[in-house]
């Protein structure tokens, strides 16, 4: 990115200048790479969020489908949904939690 107006590299940056094709292009390599490490740190930090959020509102779904369950407010195919072949009301067993 230029800075205010200036495009002209012998203005920006003339050290760039003196240096090899070479080193250069070795320079150009290592940025791109911090460029996509970066990108790599900030989906892993967004995804790690995420996992976060969606264990807190999973938490929450029980809690709240438990609360239904014992005032007698699920239907019955969403009570059918969450209810085990033994009888147990257990929304766990259908929902999972996310996982990194």
């Amino acid at each position: 990115m230029a800075a205010k107006g200036v495009t002209e590299i012998e203005k920006l940056r003339p050290e760039l200048l003196d240096m090899s094709v070479a080193e250069l292009e070795r320079r150009r390599t290592e940025i791109d790479m911090a460029i996509a490490k970066k990108a790599e740190i900030e989906a892993a930090e967004l995804r790690a969020k995420d996992i976060k959020e969606a264990d807190e509102r999973i938490t929450r779904l029980f809690e709240d489908l438990r609360w239904l369950y014992d005032k007698n407010f699920l239907s019955p195919k969403i009570l059918e949904a969450f209810t085990s072949a033994d009888g147990q009301f257990a929304p766990h067993r259908s929902l999972k939690r996310p996982r990194a």
